[in-house]
């Protein structure tokens, strides 16, 4: 890795299991999570203690939920970071939020200990599309602790929020965007809903209990944010993220733009430039022994590094050089208004991103 640090910690601890998700998160007794800490404190020691001379640029406490720790184990853990690797001066440091357990006391002292960047998975400010969800929340108690965020001078603020929700029209997705913007959040995260493999939503799915959203819909209230965040200034810098100018996610961008990072925790996956190593997904294997590895994948070779440069790449507004592909294949895609071409870079144009993974296939095919 290089002298520079980015640092994913996961908090795998929820206030209760959302049926759209399949991270490695699930709610879990007192008494666990402090195994977890205590585990966790062990991994960051063990690994950082060789990286003394690094400088640590982000740091990305996710999960799950941080705020289901107490501030004294939060504090535990980034004490255990800074105990070997000091931050430069711009460091930004992300903490994932429940709205359901924010306190004034714990935003002050998560601040205290250094936090600069918040982010809060709303998800809607609709209570019936958080009834759906299942978020154990309603609109106004989240209106609630997002004032309680910007109370204390919060400015580098994100908020979640899921589009396609069953139900969902353009006037709730409008009026939850014009609710958003009223906080005056520096980042906003819009993603589309997903039954993913593992999820209680994909179970209901697969016994036809979950009548999804058609696709025609759900890309129309995409290019509908698309286009209400752009009036707004908000730059859309990735598939599913706005930021205004200068608080893009910096840990994001890292991970995007390839850089190495180091992860931290039950699943964490980590980059070193060559390869990827991914920790345990069992909780039980990783309180046993935190340094258990699920899986490693390398990349070395120019065909591997080119493929993960494309599936990265085409995420963001940044593009991917243009010659690395064959002219007929960028043609055809152009055509169908899947990419935009300029003199050396090629970008996925909404209606390209909404097919990422379709346009990534072919734009594989098509390398040199």
């Amino acid at each position: 890795m290089s002298d520079s640090l980015n640092l994913y910690i996961h908090i795998p601890f929820c206030p209760l299991k959302c049926p759209f998700c399949a991270f490695k998160t699930g709610v879990h007794s007192a008494t666990t999570r402090q195994d977890y800490v205590e585990k966790l404190c062990f991994e960051i020691t063990e690994k950082l203690r060789t990286r003394k001379n690094h400088r640590l640029v982000t740091l990305y406490m996710g999960g799950g939920s941080s705020n289901m720790l107490s501030t004294s184990q939060i504090k535990k853990i980034l004490d255990t970071v800074l105990q070997y690797v000091t931050p430069e001066n711009n460091f930004e440091a992300t903490t994932e939020i429940h709205p359901k357990l924010i306190s004034e006391k714990d935003i002050r002292e998560m601040i205290t200990m250094g936090f600069n960047r918040f982010s809060m998975g709303v998800q809607s400010f609709q209570d019936q599309e958080l009834d759906f969800l299942k978020r154990g929340y309603t609109g106004e108690e989240v209106e609630h602790s997002i004032a309680l965020i910007k109370k204390w001078g919060v400015e580098n603020l994100n908020l979640d929020f899921i589009l396609a929700i069953p139900g969902q029209t353009s006037e709730s997705v409008f009026n939850t965007l014009e609710k958003a913007l009223s906080f005056e959040p520096s980042h906003l995260s819009h993603y589309l809903l997903s039954c993913d493999e593992g999820s209680q939503f994909t179970r209901e799915k697969e016994k036809g209990a979950l009548l999804e959203m058609d696709e025609e819909d759900s890309s129309l209230l995409y290019e509908k944010t698309c286009d209400f965040l752009e009036q707004k200034n908000f730059i859309h810098y990735e598939i599913s993220n706005w930021a205004q100018a200068g608080s893009e996610c910096r840990h994001h961008l890292a991970f995007w733009s390839g850089k190495p990072y180091l992860g931290m925790g039950l699943s964490a996956t980590s980059f070193d430039g060559e390869s990827y190593t991914k920790n345990t997904s069992l909780l039980k294997n990783y309180l046993e022994n935190p340094f258990s590895l699920e899986e490693k994948i390398s990349c070395q070779g120019e065909a591997s590094q080119k493929i993960r440069k494309i599936i990265l790449g085409s995420r963001t507004h940044e593009g991917l050089v243009k010659n690395l592909f064959s002219e007929n294949e960028i043609q055809k895609l152009s055509e169908e208004n899947l990419l935009t071409q300029e003199s050396d870079k090629i970008h996925l144009t909404r209606k390209g991103w909404l097919l990422n993974d379709y346009v990534t296939e072919r734009l594989v095919d098509a390398l040199l």
